[in-house]
């Protein structure tokens, strides 16, 4: 376990993400589920202090663990995360599911 510093702290801030669509429906499919894994690797885009360290596609939900700084919100980052990968549905359309 490493620690990282900061000018007025000592921390290990790791955070476990767990995203699920609505309904728990099964849309990450094969492309969908790599479109999202090499997405969701640039995450540190938003800082350097971030570290992705696992992502993990499910058929119906997504686990990603992270190291984050204290001084970002985890808010912050999820909002980010979301912001990027909000095109999927029109991106693919089979990911569309009606009833």
């Amino acid at each position: 376990m490493r620690f990282q510093k900061s000018t007025h702290a000592v921390y290990r801030l790791q955070y476990h993400v767990v995203w699920t669509p609505r309904y728990r429906r099964e849309i990450f499919v094969e492309g969908v589920k790599q479109y999202l894994e090499k997405v969701l690797q640039h995450i540190d885009m938003l800082d350097d202090d971030i570290e992705v360290q696992q992502v993990n596609v499910q058929i119906d939900h997504v686990h990603l663990v992270m190291v984050i700084p204290p001084r970002i919100a985890i808010a912050e980052v999820v909002q980010f995360m979301k912001s990027r990968t909000g095109n999927v549905k029109y991106t693919f359309k089979m990911c569309v599911v009606r009833k």
